[in-house]
């Protein structure tokens, strides 16, 4: 009994499947994957319609380097696909267990789509910045608290003959 309401009342998803067909799942995870209940997890099928098409290969060779005992990674990202059609970003860790008898993959699930999302927006910002930087005549660079560089621009490189994400990371780029 506790062990189900552990299971029910992750704030992860939780799949257990055997060979891609889900034999178990959580309500998490049907809201991960955007269905209404647990049961239409288990009614898929295949685990394939959940995973994009860009990573299905990847994910297919783990699942069967898994199985025949290779080392793969256990914990890993990937691109789900929702009922609707829609992608997400996903971590996933992985790991081999007995269920009811009968080997079985467990894999937890978050949805980690937000984090994508402020990522790239904060890709965006530092182009934004650096792009600016650059446009400044005078040599600039930026230091952290160990006096590492963190940035350099355009100007600063060529005084010093050496492109800007070189100088990135060290503490004093002259020879």
């Amino acid at each position: 009994v506790h062990l189900r309401a552990l299971f029910d009342g992750s704030i992860q998803g939780i799949i257990i499947h055997r060979d891609g067909v889900p034999v178990a799942a959580n309500r998490r995870a049907a809201e991960i994957f955007g269905y209404d209940d647990a049961d239409d997890i288990r009614n898929m099928g295949t685990l394939d319609k959940g995973i994009s098409p860009a990573d299905l290969e990847r994910m297919l060779y783990y699942q069967r380097a898994r199985r025949s005992g290779a080392k793969v990674p256990e914990i890993y990202q990937f691109q789900g696909i929702r009922k609707d059609g829609s992608a997400f970003w996903a971590f996933t860790r992985v790991s081999r267990i007995l269920w009811q008898g009968a080997p079985a993959t467990l894999a937890t699930v978050f949805d980690i789509s937000a984090l994508h999302q402020v990522e790239e927006e904060l890709r965006k910002h530092q182009h934004l910045l650096q792009t600016v930087f650059d446009t400044i005549p005078y040599a600039l660079y930026v230091k952290d608290k160990n006096r590492r560089y963190l940035m350099a621009n355009r100007t600063m490189a060529a005084r010093w003959s050496m492109p800007a994400e070189n100088i990135v990371g060290l503490t004093n780029p002259r020879p």
